[in-house]
């Protein structure tokens, strides 16, 4: 593997890993959803990234491809998220910030990983 496949390696792992972490603090402490059982969306949104999270870590291109579409429902969920707390009268910065954060993460990881796939 050439410097630039390890590097979009390093990159997808890294925004993988603090996807995962935004999530347990956004619903575990700093936005948690207001109507639901506590930890029912901590469980819900994190439990799925951590299932590939393992054939990430021994660098399993297929997994890689697979996570890549598994990204995208976050992804859509933090444009939904973020654009409901942008325009609503009571905006809530906490959780637009993450929702941006989730964006950014998620946009982060599906360019890196396509790059990784490439490079491979």
């Amino acid at each position: 593997m050439n410097d630039s496949a390890k590097n979009a390696y390093r990159l997808a792992l890294g925004s993988y890993i603090s996807l995962i972490v935004l999530i347990l603090l956004w619903e575990g402490w700093l936005a948690p959803a207001p109507n639901a059982p506590p930890g029912f969306w901590l469980a819900f949104k994190s439990i799925p990234l951590l299932i590939p999270l393992f054939g990430l870590l021994r660098e399993r291109p297929g997994v890689f491809a697979v996570t890549a579409m598994l990204i995208l429902v976050y992804f859509s969920e933090a444009i939904a998220v973020s654009w409901v707390a942008f325009t609503s009268e009571q905006t809530d910065p906490v959780l637009l910030t993450c929702a941006l954060l989730q964006l950014a993460l998620t946009m982060v990881f599906f360019w890196a990983t396509v790059v990784y796939l490439k490079k491979i």
